[in-house]
């Protein structure tokens, strides 16, 4: 009685010896029993994922970051554990912290996060964000960077007061076009150390090692609870291996 109040149609036709199904009974019965089968099985995928290394993992960070990062773990764990799958999300680091706080990622690489009570924030690596230019510079002091980042701020707050002088600045939020263009020789630029080191073969090089420069940190960041399954504990003492 108490279902067919919630669904709002008779299930039972209902006589003296006994009951029997109506057509809607029917229906839903049949339904009920794949749902059902469906719950068992996804109870066992669950437990599997508790006792397993397996399952989809989301792993978030920022795309240059991404680039100096995930090709010290992720080619190793693909090719040793294949019921492992990934999903790569790329944004600012604080906005990676954001959706580990929120669940909507399982593991972030940030820089410099801000700690929160809900996380587990365990070093990585270290980084400093400097000025680069290239030897082929056109008599440009156009300073190249994104003006949105906090290290980029705290840097134009401190070079000029340092002999630093630039004209005017060109902004971009695409750390791996401010180098290419600062490798052609269109200005300085503002970059973090690992960043522009892939472009050293390109003709990058460190300005002045006196000027001022900002001090990175990378961490990798999750929630506690990805330490209860067997594959997040994997995952996270093969992330801190690779560095």
């Amino acid at each position: 009685q108490k279902l067919e109040r919630t669904i709002g149609v008779k299930l039972f036709v209902r006589q003296k010896t006994g009951m029997t199904l109506t057509t809607s009974g029917r229906q839903i019965y049949a339904k009920a029993a794949e749902l059902l089968a469906t719950w068992s099985e996804l109870e066992g995928q669950a437990l599997s994922s508790e006792n397993e290394i397996q399952g989809l993992f989301r792993i978030g960070c920022h795309p240059s970051v991404a680039q100096y990062t995930l090709g010290l773990f992720l080619p190793q764990i693909l090719a040793e554990q294949p019921k492992l799958q990934f999903h790569l999300v790329h944004d600012l680091s604080r906005k990676v912290v954001d959706q580990v706080i929120a669940h909507d990622i399982d593991f972030g690489i940030a820089v410099n996060p801000v700690r929160h009570p809900d996380l587990v924030l365990l070093p990585l690596c270290a980084d400093s964000f400097s000025v680069w230019h290239s030897p082929r510079r056109r008599k440009s002091d156009t300073l190249i960077c994104d003006p949105e980042l906090l290290q980029v701020q705290w840097l134009l707050a401190r070079l000029p007061k340092n002999g630093f002088k630039f004209s005017k600045i060109m902004s971009s939020s695409n750390l791996d076009v401010i180098a290419k263009l600062a490798a052609e020789g269109a200005g300085f630029a503002l970059l973090p150390d690992r960043v522009a080191a892939e472009r050293t073969t390109q003709g990058l090089k460190k300005l002045d090692s006196s000027l001022p420069e900002f001090k990175d940190r990378i961490f990798m960041v999750y929630r506690t609870e990805r330490m209860r399954t067997r594959a997040g504990k994997f995952l996270i003492e093969q992330i801190k291996k690779s560095f």
